[in-house]
């Protein structure tokens, strides 16, 4: 009989975070797993956008939570509390830190096991940072299990107080063939104006400061006289994209970043570049975009920080720097531009790693095992 799972998780932004919660909702077995979304009634588009995803990649959607800070607390659990009794939920996994907050103080109310996931903490500032830090010290201990994706993470969680046997390491899967390059190179990049020999570095995603895309142009500027035809891409759609393109015309730039806003196709856009560049300067928990790019067979350059390491071998598949450092940027990058077989070997490396070691199907059933432990512990 399929287990019945209420989704409860806020979007701010849609990110690595909502690429797993859609996969899971449009990949997950139905015959063993239904998947119900309750929705935020936030008035923000992050929330719109992702419940309208969801919908599309299969999700039932329930009555939207009302939230319009912590005055609409009560009437949000009351909507909780409807919606895990008409809808026969077996079993609630939230998603984000508000939403960890809002069940664990429930559980009396919602009287449904629970499942608390922890992607990643980015502590813009001092608020953040206290808030976090109650979400380890108080929200993690109350669920029967708490789902995160990196060593690291756990780490974290469990010094926090979470005892060990409650913390489950369930690492990113993604399905390697839908990032298989499929020849668009050359016209993807002639739609943009990119010759056929330029050599292109960047990401893919959202155009954020916690991504610190303002290291790869210092790294640029270092290059730029050695090699005159290394360009920027960075696709997607963020509040920092004009502060980018600031920074860029201070360092002369300019005509060498390239900024298209949205990509209908992250695979099609990732098949341009020559090295993949995940600059962050706050903690990625397992970053998805990394996973992306190395399926994708290009070779990962990302700062050592948070779960990133885990994601990649240095060496083998990329190569790790630390946060901040637009220097140390530059000096892993350089070997990479110069050489177009190393970057064929670590390319091809990082997609066979991807394909045997973090495979979508994997993820699923580890997941499914999860809740399946988690209403047999409670059952006995």
């Amino acid at each position: 009989m399929a287990i019945k799972v209420l989704f409860v998780g806020r979007t701010w932004a849609m990110g690595g975070a909502q690429t797993i919660l859609l996969s899971l909702i449009s990949s997950m077995p139905r015959d063993a797993v239904e998947i119900v979304v309750a929705p935020y009634d936030s008035g923000e588009e992050g929330d719109r956008i992702f419940a309208s995803t969801a919908a599309t990649a299969g999700a039932c959607l329930t009555e939207p939570v009302p939230w319009r800070g912590w005055r609409s607390w009560q009437a949000a659990v009351a909507t909780l509390g409807r919606i895990v009794v008409e809808e026969r939920i077996d079993l609630i996994h939230s998603h984000d830190n508000l939403s960890n907050t809002l069940v664990a103080f429930s559980r009396g109310r919602l009287a449904r096991p629970a499942i608390a996931t922890a992607f990643g903490w980015w502590e813009l500032n001092a608020k953040l940072k206290a808030f976090y830090a109650f979400e380890r010290r108080f929200v993690l201990p109350r669920f029967d299990a708490v789902y995160t994706v990196s060593h690291q993470m756990a780490g974290k969680i469990i010094r926090a107080g979470t005892p060990r046997d409650r913390v489950e390491v369930i690492q990113t899967g993604i399905d390697c063939a839908a990032w298989a390059p499929e020849g668009h190179r050359l016209a993807s990049r002639a739609r943009l104006g990119i010759g056929q020999h330029a050599l292109v570095v960047g990401a893919v995603g959202r155009i954020s400061h916690e991504k610190g895309h303002e290291h790869l142009l210092g790294a640029m500027a270092i290059l730029a006289a050695e090699f005159p035809d290394l360009l920027a891409f960075l696709g997607g759609t963020g509040p920092d994209m004009q502060r980018l393109r600031e920074i860029a015309s201070g360092f002369g730039l300019s005509d060498r970043l390239i900024m298209p806003g949205y990509v209908a196709s992250a695979a099609q856009a990732l098949e341009m570049l020559d090295v993949a560049v995940l600059p962050s300067v706050l903690e990625e928990g397992f970053p998805t975009a990394s996973m992306e790019a190395q399926a994708a067979g290009l070779p990962m350059v990302a700062s050592d920080i948070g779960g990133t390491g885990e994601t990649l071998v240095p060496g083998v598949t990329g190569l790790l720097v630390p946060p901040g450092d637009a220097a140390a940027l530059a000096t892993a990058l350089r070997p990479l531009l110069l050489d177009a077989g190393l970057r064929q070997r670590m390319g091809t490396a990082a997609r066979r790693r991807v394909a045997e070691d973090f495979t979508l199907e994997g993820m699923l059933v580890k997941i499914e095992a999860l809740y399946r432990s988690v209403l047999d512990h409670r059952a006995g």
